[in-house]
């Protein structure tokens, strides 16, 4: 932390600005903007549209609402949570700005939203994938194919559980994760690290989705015109 001469006042930002930096908290420097805006709004509206097609696919048509319609509204609605954990970051000058142009009030919001985005992102993640698994359950009775899916579903329930409570339990005490005041004192583990593990797990999870049923759909007897 650092205090700073902002406009004759002196303030506590998280780190000095470079030499010759006018700091300048109410309209900080800022890249794509709007292009963040619209990419936030684009991006929940394709969402919404494709749970509204599934839905309606799936009670209308089919006549069927399971568990895996269950748990895909929920991570939708979890999905729309960590949306806007990140535009209100955006929105309040907390996110997509220099760390010498936030103050030590707005890292202190800015680190409750970086706690809160990823303990909803992770059962989103988990419950969407366990969606697409339990759809795969129901492709063939292959019993290794079975206990593929299954390994799967355990494998994202235990592995995004563990990082849901890493995150919760990174700092000690708890409430350094959320005062900065704190952390000079706090003992906390290297967040950065289980963001990566998060990103890695995500990664490898999806590749196995894509080559779970590549064996059963490669064996469907089906025409090329």
């Amino acid at each position: 932390m650092s205090v700073s001469d902002v406009n004759g006042t002196l303030t506590i930002t998280i780190i000095p600005p470079p030499d010759g930096y006018v700091v300048d908290f109410a309209n900080p420097q800022r890249r794509l903007v709007t292009q963040t805006y619209i990419l936030f709004a684009l991006e929940n509206v394709l969402a919404l549209m494709f749970l509204i097609q599934r839905l309606y696919t799936k009670i209308r048509l089919m006549k069927q609402f399971q568990i895996d319609d269950v748990f895909v509204i929920v991570a939708w609605a979890l999905s729309v949570g960590t949306q806007a954990c990140l535009v209100a970051g955006f929105v309040t000058n907390c996110i997509g700005v220099h760390a010498w142009e936030i103050s030590l009030e707005h890292y202190g919001f800015y680190s409750r939203l970086i706690l809160a985005a990823p303990l909803v992102y992770a059962p989103c993640c988990a419950l969407t994938k366990i969606t697409l698994c339990i759809f795969y359950s129901r492709l063939s009775p292959n019993v290794m194919f079975q206990w593929a899916v299954w390994g799967t579903i355990f494998a994202c329930t235990g592995a995004y559980t563990g990082i849901f409570f890493s995150i919760i339990f990174a700092c000690k005490p708890l409430a350094a994760s959320w005062d900065p005041t704190l952390l000079p004192t706090a003992i906390c583990v290297n967040r950065g690290a289980i963001y990566i593990a998060t990103a890695v797990m995500g990664i490898v999870t999806d590749v196995v989705l894509i080559v779970i049923p590549i064996p059963t759909i490669w064996g469907l007897q089906m025409p090329t015109m």
